[in-house]
């Protein structure tokens, strides 16, 4: 009988490890998926301003093929 209560106390123990684990768990998983996602809003924050520099780097070179295009136009009319 009396070992039988004890395996009943180390089982009672144990159930109650296993559930202070599940809730460690679950708070660790909590925190990674935080972190996870502010990683992700870091990589955005970053690339919005590299695509803001690609995009102002076209724009700069279309406008420098435009100026370039616009300057032969000129020279041919005031060669004419």
């Amino acid at each position: 009988m009396e070992q039988t209560l004890v395996k009943i106390a180390a089982t009672r123990e144990l159930s109650g490890q296993d559930v202070a684990t599940m809730i460690n768990a679950k708070q660790f998983d909590s925190q990674i998926a935080t972190m996870t996602q502010q990683v992700r809003n870091e990589n955005i924050r970053i690339g919005m301003p590299q695509i803001a520099d690609g995009t102002l780097q076209r724009v700069q070179a279309q406008n420098a093929s435009m100026n370039s295009q616009l300057h032969t136009m000129r020279t041919m009319r005031s060669t004419q």
